[in-house]
């Protein structure tokens, strides 16, 4: 597609909606704006104590800490089947299964980044090794450079960035029971499998 190199360019200047062949699918610029905001709110602190206390600590045992490697192999044997299970229920929640697809390619190039640029891989081999301040570094970094990873990736994940999808995302999101509640039942329903 020869216009692929301005789309970065029309999402940052200012334009308020990007049109493309399929009528239906338009990039507004301040509904999705608002969904950048949203998660950019996300509690860091809530994030990270739900992985260390509902996936890292040993129920068996609350004293010990799993081991559990993060290396880009247990990704997509461990964590990115249980992440697509999240993403297809929550996304039918949503009513818009439809963004499943869009969802994993985007948390696997969110994964990516925080490889190479937020300092996760010096925990891939225990990410229960981090403690909560190193951890919560690594998600910051995510969260404040996963914009430009969804500029960057945009053809790919183009579904997330249409109007209706912005504002689904907008109104799940902003819901705190998505920290509260979700994420903590997932958490100990992904250690439950380990």
């Amino acid at each position: 597609m020869r216009f692929a190199p301005f789309i970065p360019f029309l999402l940052t200047t200012g334009a308020t909606a990007l049109s493309f062949p399929q009528a239906s699918t338009f990039i507004p610029l301040p509904s999705c704006l608002n969904l950048r905001s949203v998660l950019e709110a996300t509690d860091t602190a809530a994030l990270t104590t739900t992985i260390l206390t509902e996936i890292c600590t040993d129920p068996s045992n609350p004293t010990n800490k799993r081991t559990l490697p993060l290396i880009p192999t247990t990704y997509t044997s461990t964590w990115r089947p249980f992440l697509q299970q999240i993403v297809d229920a929550e996304t039918a929640n949503m009513g818009a299964p439809y963004l499943s697809a869009s969802y994993m390619r985007l948390l696997d190039a969110l994964f990516n980044l925080g490889r190479t640029q937020c300092g996760l891989d010096a925990f891939e081999d225990d990410i229960c090794a981090a403690s909560q301040a190193q951890l919560e570094a690594v998600v910051d970094c995510i969260k404040w450079n996963g914009w430009q990873v969804a500029i960057a990736n945009v053809l790919n994940i183009l579904p997330l960035l249409s109007l209706d999808a912005c504002n689904r995302q907008v109104d799940f999101f902003a819901r705190d029971e998505v920290v509260d509640v979700l994420l903590p039942q997932y958490a100990r329903e992904f250690a439950s499998g380990l």
